[in-house]
C-alpha cells in the first residue's frame, strides 16, 4: 500500500541534537501511537503507558483463550488495545513505515535558529529546530505479507 502525504502544519520528528535533517520514520510512528493511545482512552479502551513495560504477548495464555475474537486472545495474551497495533515484547508492530520520497523542506533557512516556545508569564518554555514542510510518501506494508490482521487499515 502507498500512501501520499502533504503537511498542513509543520512537522518535527527529532533527530541527533534535536536536528530536523528528515523525516524520522520512528518519530512519526510515536506521534501516531500517542494520537492512537489519545483516542483509545477516550472512547473507553486500555492503552497502557509503554514505558512501564506492562504489556508482553503471552503465547501460551493466547493458545488457551476462549475469547471468540482476535482482539479478545490478544488481551487474554497480555495486550492493550494499542499494544495490539503497536507491538510490545513478543508481538511486533502490525504495520510498517517507510518514507520513500521525502520532498520537504526546512521552514526557516538556519538551522542552528530555534523556535522558542515559552508560556505567558515562563522564563523557559521549549526550543524546536526548524520543523519540514511538503509532501512525503509512505511505502509501508500492514501486516505480514501486506495483509491486515483484521484490526484496521489506513486507506
Amino acid at each position: 500500500m502507498r500512501i501520499r502525504i502533504r503537511t498542513l502544519t509543520p512537522l518535527w520528528t527529532g533527530g541527533v541534537g534535536g536536528a530536523m535533517d528528515r523525516l524520522h520514520p520512528t518519530g512519526i510512528v510515536g506521534s501516531l501511537r500517542w494520537w492512537y493511545e489519545a483516542i483509545v482512552r477516550g472512547l473507553g479502551g486500555d492503552a497502557c503507558d509503554p514505558t512501564d513495560h506492562r504489556c508482553a504477548f503471552d503465547q501460551a495464555q493466547y493458545a488457551r483463550s476462549t475469547s471468540p475474537e482476535l482482539r479478545g486472545r490478544l488481551r487474554d495474551a497480555g495486550l492493550c488495545d494499542a499494544c495490539q497495533v503497536f507491538g510490545a515484547t513478543g508481538w511486533r508492530r502490525r504495520f510498517s513505515l517507510a518514507v520513500k520520497e521525502d520532498d520537504t523542506h526546512p521552514l526557516w533557512s538556519d538551522p542552528r535558529a530555534t523556535l522558542n516556545i515559552r508560556p505567558p508569564r515562563r522564563h523557559r518554555g521549549w526550543f524546536l529546530a526548524p520543523g519540514r514542510m511538503g509532501r512525503w510518501v509512505e511505502g509501508g506494508r500492514r501486516g505480514a505479507n501486506g495483509r491486515g490482521c483484521g484490526i484496521g487499515a489506513i486507506q
